[in-house]
């Protein structure tokens, strides 16, 4: 009998041991389950995955290679969504298929906009800017900028007619604030901030991520900075598709003069197009800049007349590879490209 009863004793114990082990197993799992953070595009993205390490898992919803004006989202979007920790988007209504949804209160509350906090700039303002600049080189840039202005107005209203731009909703404020890498500290110290309130126990690991990337990209700032200083400012010219660089002019002051204007979407002017080869035509411009899957037709016209440099630039997207698949990369790769051509002797 004591036989039995110490037997039933071993199998109560084995039991309670089990039964221990799974509760500690499972606690454990818990307390150590990572974030998922779901980012908007590539350059959001990559900030992240330097700012969260090796505690979140990140994903993207617009993949690369995909045009994040013009993308529309998938079922498997809609799932990341719904599971996701976080949302992590630029805002300044770049995101233009996510619009729908920002006011749910179901994804309102994971909604974090990197962009907070920057000094904004409106699409008109760097139009007027550029140019005013430009009459320097030709007389009839005031009525030409006027009519621009209308121009780009009437087609970026109707730009749902254009496959390219379909989203581009910005109302008026530029949203490629990345383009200063100056912005793209604050956009790393954005995220460190939302990360420490969603995970307080790992706040000192997000905000030492967020300080090192944060001098990676005040580094490379201050070594384009001092480039561009030493190039004497009627050379700092940039004829490119369309105005997603004017945070970059403005932080280097450069000029921007584009066929395109607000949206590649929309068609440049005879008008403009004459008055770009007149302007090229005086020595002043170095190069034409594409942008990476961009239109840039009137562009490899504008060079090949001229024979002057095409140099293609990254404006909202990555590559799948190489340097450029990070957002350090292609500011990196953009401003040495910048300088490179500006300042070669023709």
């Amino acid at each position: 009998m004591k036989k039995k009863s110490g037997l039933l004793n071993k199998k109560v114990w084995l039991f309670g041991m089990s039964l221990l082990s799974a509760m500690v197993l499972g606690n454990t799992a818990e307390a150590g389950e990572r974030m998922t953070l779901l980012t908007s595009f590539g350059i959001i993205q990559d900030i992240t995955e330097n700012v969260a390490g090796d505690r979140a898992d990140v994903k993207v919803i617009v993949p690369v290679g995909s045009d994040p004006h013009a993308y529309n989202l998938t079922p498997a979007n809609m799932i990341d969504m719904e599971k996701s920790d976080l949302i992590i988007i630029n805002g300044l209504s770049f995101e233009g298929y996510l619009e729908r949804y920002l006011s749910q209160e179901k994804y309102r509350q994971k909604i974090v906009v990197v962009s907070d906090g920057i000094e904004k700039q409106a699409f008109k303002e760097e139009h007027e800017k550029h140019h005013h600049d430009a009459d320097h080189d030709h007389a009839d840039h005031d009525h030409d900028a006027d009519h621009d202005h209308d121009v780009d107005h009437d087609h970026d209203a109707d730009h749902d007619h254009h496959g390219h731009h379909h989203h581009h909703h910005h109302g008026g404020t530029d949203p490629h604030a990345w383009q200063n890498p100056l912005n793209g500290v604050i956009y790393a110290e954005n995220i460190a901030k939302a990360l420490c309130i969603r995970d307080e126990a790992n706040c000192s690991y997000y905000r030492d991520n967020a300080a090192k990337y944060a001098a990676s990209l005040t580094a490379l700032d201050k070594k384009y900075k001092d480039i561009f200083e030493k190039i004497p400012k009627e050379n700092r010219v940039l004829v490119t598709t369309h105005d997603a660089f004017g945070y970059l002019a403005r932080h280097y002051d450069l000029r921007i003069l584009s066929p395109f204007g607000l949206s590649t979407g929309s068609e440049p002017s005879a008008r403009r197009i004459a008055e770009l080869k007149d302007i090229i035509s005086r020595g002043v411009v170095k190069a034409v800049f594409m942008e990476k899957n961009g239109n840039n037709a009137i562009l490899d016209q504008l060079a090949g007349d001229k024979k002057i440099s095409n140099v293609e630039l990254y404006a909202d997207t990555l590559a799948p590879g190489g340097e450029c698949s990070t957002y350090l990369g292609i500011m990196n790769y953009n401003l040495k490209a910048i300088t490179d051509a500006v300042i070669q002797d023709k």
